[in-house]
């Protein structure tokens, strides 16, 4: 997976991040204009417009993200509203009540290590990107996103790694986008910082964010509205799939719940709790009902959606594992639980 090393202002990050990535950045602009009009969003403009909405929530929660935005938009050629799309692409598919399957998040506590897949739309193959930020203070951020888009599953240098499941409900969550706050909560020095952005921000979809470090402490914040609800792990174990578990709550995403009780099942039979096992869970195929590294399928509107990539976080080493091939791109059945069979790329911090 590409590394950009990006570092200075944020307007400085930006625009290198923009420049370095402008062809890609333009082909992830057409992909969410083409998704966001076939689901009802309307032409470029209208959902210009929409994405519009939000540059006012990102400069009142920090404008430093503005700016970054504005970099990436000069850097790349492109309309800063559209920058702005991407970046408020989950809370504008949102607005327009779209429902799609998204990700299996697991977290072994005492080991410092953070793990899940990202399962979204085929026509992301291979424009994923590691982007590392380098902060004035020497704060690093290591987190893999799409083009574009300042932020998402990650690592910094203080030890503290951040995951996401996306979740459903009819309250109308009206903060700043998801992506920002996993930047935010990225680029916190502290544990004691990350803790109070992600528990005491608003935030623009309804979600839920783990937040795990190398020191064994770990929880995930459900979303819903203006609510937010606080996940302890059990038994040094915090597990999260797209549905809400703090308040039960029906899912609309029907296989939400089988993968939670199957990512539970395995982690319950393991021999240990290493990077090793945490890599054969997200390689999980052998279950017709809930299985975790789901192949590519045609869903209509969204076209072929799956396992994009598989992320494994090994805290206490500063490490970020990512599966180096498209996991959705396995169809085979593993014949037994005991030995990696998708490659994965290490990056350490």
């Amino acid at each position: 997976m590409r590394v950009v090393s990006l570092q200075g202002t944020p307007f400085e990050i930006g625009r290198a991040h923009g420049e370095t990535l402008r062809e890609s950045i333009r082909v992830v602009i057409q992909v969410y204009m083409d998704l966001l009009g076939a689901l009802g969003g309307g032409g470029r403009e209208s959902i210009r417009e929409l994405a519009l909405a939000f540059a006012e929530r990102i400069e009142r929660f920090d404008p430093r993200y503005m700016e970054e935005i504005r970099g990436i938009a000069i850097g790349s050629d492109a309309d800063v509203r559209d920058i702005l799309a991407l970046n408020a692409r989950t809370e504008i598919l949102t607005s327009l009540l779209a429902t799609s399957k998204e990700c299996t998040l697991f977290c072994f506590v005492k080991e410092g290590i953070l793990a899940q897949t990202w399962d979204w739309l085929r026509r992301l193959e291979g424009r994923v990107v590691l982007l590392k930020i380098e902060g004035n203070d020497g704060h690093t951020v290591l987190t893999m996103t799409e083009p574009g888009i300042v932020g998402k599953i990650g690592i910094n240098s203080a030890g503290l790694g951040v995951g996401l499941n996306i979740l459903s409900s009819s309250q109308r969550a009206n903060g700043v986008p998801v992506h920002v706050l996993l930047r935010a909560a990225l680029d916190a020095t502290s544990w004691e910082l990350a803790r109070d952005r992600l528990t005491k921000s608003q935030i623009g979809t309804n979600s839920a964010i783990t937040l795990a470090d190398d020191r064994g402490r770990c929880f995930t914040c459900e979303y819903k509205g203006g609510e937010i609800k606080v996940l302890e792990p059990k038994n040094g174990v915090l597990v999260h799939t797209n549905h809400y578990i703090a308040e039960a709550a029906d899912s609309p995403i029907p296989d939400s719940e089988p993968r939670l009780a199957r990512a539970e099942s395995l982690i319950e039979s393991l021999p240990e709790r290493s990077v090793r096992t945490a890599k054969i869970i997200l390689g999980d195929r052998a279950c017709d009902s809930g299985t975790i590294c789901v192949p590519w399928k045609d869903e209509g509107e969204w076209g072929h959606m799956g396992t994009v990539a598989s992320v494994v976080i090994e805290l206490k080493n500063r490490k970020l594992h990512v599966s180096g091939s498209e996991p959705g791109s396995f169809n085979s059945i593993p014949a037994a639980m005991s030995y990696v069979d998708i490659p994965y790329d290490e990056h350490v911090i």
